[in-house]
């Protein structure tokens, strides 16, 4: 397969191929590279990777007959960048991803690189309408997905989550995050329990999602940098990690259905933390803080 570097005509076909006997060809170039690093797919994750990143992708593959205004972009964006471009048959990228749904839009990507938790503090910093998003084990890929799109949306600081027993940022999770995962730092930690301790130290209020028994969210005053914690699906927030939290919140519901998914119940509850902090930014200037 030959490489492809310039962007595309108005027709939206990637300059460097010809037509010969009613057939596509492709222009000479570089051989293809070895396969290795990562992988995103999908329109949304491999266009925000190309913008987020100069150096973050190092090639692009394309099903034949992909076209449109977003493939132009993201060929456009390629080529600014000097990242090789290859025009691949659909089963070819489906046998790469071992998906089907790449959307015919697949980068090889090099590895984000890891924050701890010292250096999300520092750069967040316990401001009053700074927030965080903390994840207890949820290891469905798709929920962890929402929620970090959810989490960049409503400009959280940053998402924590446990090391192990947990979903980890693969290609379906960026998919699922629309490319959001490509803006919000993830930060994994041995212990969410001691975690919520220190984060408390650094004057955050920590606030757990709960599917009964808490305070109902639009009552509870979200007036100080809070780190609002959501457990797995199912089973919620341990015990260890609930008695950490300073409050518990649920969301009231109306219906006969009792329990909300826990990625709507996130986008849900961080929207609800951003209207009260929104509301009340000019009264947390005035420097009411956690007592020490």
């Amino acid at each position: 397969m030959s490489l492809v570097r310039r962007g595309t005509d108005p027709a939206g076909k990637a300059m460097g191929e010809r037509e010969r006997g009613g057939k596509r060809e492709k222009a000479a170039g570089s051989p293809e590279p070895a396969q290795g690093g990562e992988l995103l797919y999908g329109v949304h994750p491999v266009r925000e990777a190309l913008q987020a990143s100069a150096d973050r992708v190092e090639a692009l593959y394309l099903a034949h007959g992909r076209r449109g205004a977003v493939i132009c972009e993201i060929l456009q964006r390629a080529a600014h960048q000097g990242i090789p471009v290859y025009w691949k048959e659909r089963r070819e990228l489906d046998h790469l991803t071992g998906v089907r749904t790449h959307q015919g839009v697949v980068g090889r990507v090099k590895p984000r690189s890891g924050m701890s938790l010292e250096a999300l503090i520092r750069s967040a910093g316990p401001a009053p309408t700074t927030l965080l998003l903390v994840l207890d084990e949820i290891k469905d890929p798709r929920n962890f997905g929402s929620l970090l799109r959810s989490a960049e949306a409503f400009g959280v600081a940053g998402v924590i989550v446990p090391r192990h027993r947990a979903a980890k940022i693969t290609a379906t999770v960026a998919k699922a995050a629309a490319g959001a995962s490509e803006y919000i730092p993830v930060v994994e930690v041995v212990n969410i329990s001691r975690t919520l301790l220190e984060l408390k130290k650094k004057g955050f209020w920590v606030v757990g999602g709960v599917a009964k028994g808490g305070d109902p969210c639009y009552t509870h005053q979200f007036r100080e940098a809070t780190a609002l914690v959501l457990g797995e699906e199912g089973r919620g927030l341990r015990p260890l990690v609930q008695r950490q939290c300073d409050f518990l919140v649920t969301i009231p519901l109306s219906g006969r259905i009792k329990a909300l998914n826990v990625a709507v119940a996130g986008g849900i509850l961080l929207y609800e933390i951003r209207r009260q902090q929104g509301c009340r930014e000019e009264e947390h200037r005035g420097g009411m803080g956690r007592e020490k």
